[in-house]
């Protein structure tokens, strides 16, 4: 008689099996990080063109439905002087210049109107009712959510009594007189009219710093926007968490034309531009977002915006 011992086969696996699997898993992770990092870029320049595509939207209804720009948009200006700001905008601070809280403040610069000096400018205001408006609150703890402060308005408008008004603008140099100046000789205009055409499209010449003057306004909680063409106002989360919303303002902004010169105008590329000799209300042109980026002054617009998300898909 035969005696055969029967062993339930162990369950489980060996330690060659294990070290086979986890170094498979080692190689995978490996391959996948890149990837992960890449997909992270991507998604972050996808949303960005989402939410400038969006705003331009919401912001054309706006216009179209009730012939008028919104009220309660940021000027993007400190709203007073201060010796002991938070953050980005620690140490002097000083009143009605561009916001400290942006990323980049140097991507723009302040501009007063003055009534009875720059009265096409303000007419040109009127014109698009952009009546109310709010400063930015430099000692805000948080450079986005809570920044808006100090209700604005056009003079001669509402309870405003004084006589002058700010804004912070693109670089803009001087208004030529001579529709037959050169305007290409000026450096400041022509790099103006590059950088619009490089973040809104267009061809550089379809913009006159000479004539118009460009102004940015910020798309914050409190703009009339919300609740009548979008639910919320995005925010960009930027790549660096050092440069998040609390650091830095991280509210989209608004890009607006105004009318600052009936007479004169530039020669660009031999072809003679005269300005209007009628006042244009303000137009809306687009939307941008302000970065710590080096390229393009630290502004994306839609254009870039969608290049880049391009450009990082295909190199994937």
């Amino acid at each position: 008689m035969k005696y055969y011992t029967n062993k339930a086969r162990q369950a489980g696996m060996t330690l060659i099996e294990l070290t086979v699997v986890l170094l498979v898993l080692i190689g995978l992770a490996g391959l996948m990080i890149p990837y992960v990092g890449s997909f992270v870029e991507k998604t972050n320049d996808s949303t960005g063109s989402a939410n400038l595509a969006q705003l331009n939207n919401a912001m054309g209804r706006f216009i179209t439905e009730r012939n008028r720009v919104p009220h309660h948009l940021e000027s993007l200006l400190n709203n007073a002087d201060s010796t002991a700001g938070t953050g980005s905008c620690s140490g002097t601070v000083t009143a009605d210049t561009v916001y400290c809280g942006l990323a980049t403040p140097t991507a723009f610069e302040p501009v007063t109107y003055t009534e009875g000096t720059d009265d096409t400018a303000l007419e040109s205001l009127a014109k698009a009712n952009m009546y109310m408006w709010v400063n930015n609150n430099q000692n805000a703890a948080n450079k986005t959510f809570s920044s808006g402060t100090a209700m604005k308005y056009l003079p001669g408008e509402g309870n405003n009594t004084g006589t002058t008004v700010s804004f912070a603008r693109f670089p803009a140099g001087a208004t030529n007189t001579d529709p037959t100046t050169n305007g290409t000789t000026d450096t400041t205009n022509h790099a103006t009219r590059q950088l619009l055409s490089t973040l809104l499209g267009g061809a550089g010449m379809d913009y006159y710093p000479e004539c118009h003057d460009y102004i940015v306004m910020g798309i914050g909680d409190s703009s009339e926007l919300i609740g009548k063409t979008m639910t919320s106002s995005p925010v960009n989360f930027a790549k660096n968490a050092e440069e998040g919303p609390v650091q830095n303002y991280n509210h989209y902004i608004a890009v607006f034309q105004v009318d600052r010169a009936n007479a004169g105008g530039a020669s660009l590329m031999g072809d003679t531009h005269e300005c209007s000799t009628i006042t244009e209300s303000v137009k809306f042109l687009g939307t941008v977002l302000n970065t710590s980026e080096t390229a393009n002054s630290g502004l994306i617009g839609v254009k870039n915006a969608l290049e880049t998300a391009y450009d990082n898909k295909v190199g994937a």
